[in-house]
């Protein structure tokens, strides 16, 4: 299976690098339509993407402005997840942190923008 993923920062599209051993785990949910209180929103477990030049750039991520960096740590990017060259999902992809050489990653169902 060959996955990729596409992020859009400023009204242009990027495909992400992804590492050799790429493994997502989706946790989809489904809620009662009529219980409005206790929304959950799909999602996946943290994963990492490698700390290359095209996904620094993708970002937008400068380590030397921490304006800057914060910003880029505090954005949903609008991010596609194809699978086979077939759209699987669309949602938003988030920078938890960039420990350990790489860029930690949440992806979150779009259903996420009827709640914003």
């Amino acid at each position: 299976m060959e996955t990729r993923i596409d992020i859009q920062r400023d009204d242009v599209w990027h495909e992400l690098d992804l590492s050799d051993k790429f493994s997502v785990k989706y946790n989809a949910l489904v809620n009662k339509i009529g219980t409005v209180d206790s929304r959950e929103i799909g999602h996946t477990n943290t994963f990492s993407l490698p700390n290359t030049s095209r996904n620094i750039s993708a970002f937008g991520v400068n380590v030397f402005n921490t304006r800057t960096l914060a910003a880029t740590f505090n954005r949903k990017y609008k991010c596609n997840l194809y699978v086979d060259g077939a759209l699987l999902k669309n949602g938003f992809l988030v920078i938890n942190n960039t420990q350990n050489g790489g860029l930690n990653v949440n992806f979150i169902d779009e259903s996420l923008a009827l709640i914003d």
